[in-house]
């Protein structure tokens, strides 16, 4: 739904345009290139702070 509001918003009184299909795809592909990337960093950092990490290392040495 924002994204239909960012593309499609045509309001006179706050002075805002719409961004157009372009920009909300660049948006789009920007989004997912940097949340995938982030989202795998985010469960090897909890996996780490867990402790299980840990607790493997310290059982196969």
């Amino acid at each position: 739904i924002a994204t239909l509001i960012a593309v499609y918003a045509d309001w006179g009184f706050a002075r805002i345009q719409g961004i157009g299909w372009g920009w909300a795809g660049v948006i789009w592909v920007y989004s997912v290139v940097f949340y995938i990337p982030l989202d795998i960093f985010k469960f090897a950092v909890r996996y780490g702070l867990s402790g299980k990490a840990w607790d493997s290392l310290l059982q196969n040495k």
